[in-house]
């Protein structure tokens, strides 16, 4: 569900970036850049995409791009096939329409871009890379993970991820984003309300028109929780799900049952060091104690040897 939601917000949103931003500075054209390369094992894919986001960050600080572009918008899409999985880019571009006049110096023709891509992936075999122009930049959108290469269902069993699939992905996307807009383009998405840092990431409101009925409302949000059996299985099958509004008061309870454990240990700790502090004065009153007594006792053998030697001073000299 949130991935059938998640393409249609980015639709949304990247029509309407697009729309503001031709409003706003108008004469820009737009293409889509796909960037590839060879396929590999799914133990090879974190690896990939970690080179592959390097390599588009070089790609972007080079000149002719630099000049070309004024904002982008790049999806990672990873496909699956009988040869291993196969990550790749498609990216928005925004140029001027300049651009698109073949003899102008911002115009860059195929063939310079598979070039410019293969030395900023730092590859040894020339990549395959396409590049033309779109008027539906909601198209862009799809493009990205599809859970019918990694979800079944069968009548019996529910719902099945597959353990190799998702295991990879699991491991190769984690704490990435698969979609990455330039500044420009987020200074429109800002003024248009969509970027809102530290938001939750709404799939709700995806925008009058995402292929849903006119009069549409959304009823019940559900949240979906997979569990993985083990690192040796791999395996991961559906282990919950509950509304969104299940989810936010169990949150919340966790997080108030954690603010109580908190206030209980510190009134416990209170507790020791007032305890602590009450022995402390008992044992340091026991020790004055026996201070005390051992002053007196040494103070009466003081006495004691006092008369003795008095007694012995009186007695008289047999043999003067």
């Amino acid at each position: 569900m949130c991935n059938w939601r998640r393409p249609r917000k980015l639709a949304h949103q990247l029509g309407a970036v697009v729309t503001a931003y031709k409003a706003e500075r108008g004469g820009y054209a737009v293409l889509m850049l796909t960037l590839t390369e060879r396929n590999m094992g799914p133990d090879q894919l974190g690896a990939s995409i970690s080179e592959l986001l390097e390599g588009f960050a070089r790609l972007r600080r080079r000149k002719r791009f630099a000049a070309a572009v004024r904002g982008w918008f790049r999806s990672l899409e990873v496909a699956w096939g009988e040869s291993g999985c196969h990550p790749h880019f498609h990216v928005l571009l925004m140029v001027p329409k300049e651009y698109l006049e073949r003899r102008h110096d911002l115009y860059v023709a195929q063939a310079e871009w598979a070039e410019m891509w293969q030395s900023a992936r730092r590859l040894d075999y020339r990549p395959v890379v396409d590049i033309r122009r779109v008027r539906n930049v909601r198209e862009l959108a799809k493009y990205v993970v599809k859970p019918a290469d990694y979800l079944s269902y069968e009548a019996a069993a529910g719902w099945y991820a597959d353990p190799n699939k998702i295991a990879a992905l699991h491991a190769a996307l984690e704490d990435r984003s698969l979609v990455a807009w330039s500044r420009s383009f987020n200074d429109v998405r800002e003024k248009l309300g969509f970027l809102k840092r530290g938001g939750d990431d709404n799939l709700v409101d995806a925008g009058a028109s995402d292929g849903l009925p006119k009069d549409y409302e959304p009823v019940r949000t559900e949240k979906h929780q997979w569990r993985s059996s083990g690192a040796k299985r791999g395996s991961y099958q559906l282990a919950g799900f509950g509304t969104v509004e299940e989810y936010r008061a169990k949150k919340e309870a966790k997080a108030a049952a954690k603010v109580r454990k908190l206030e209980l240990d510190k009134l416990h700790r209170e507790r020791d060091r007032r305890n602590m502090g009450a022995r402390r004065h008992e044992q340091e009153g026991e020790a004055s104690g026996v201070a005390g007594a051992a002053a007196e006792a040494q103070v009466r053998r003081g006495q004691a040897e006092g008369r003795t030697c008095g007694h012995e001073e009186r007695e008289p000299d047999l043999f003067g």
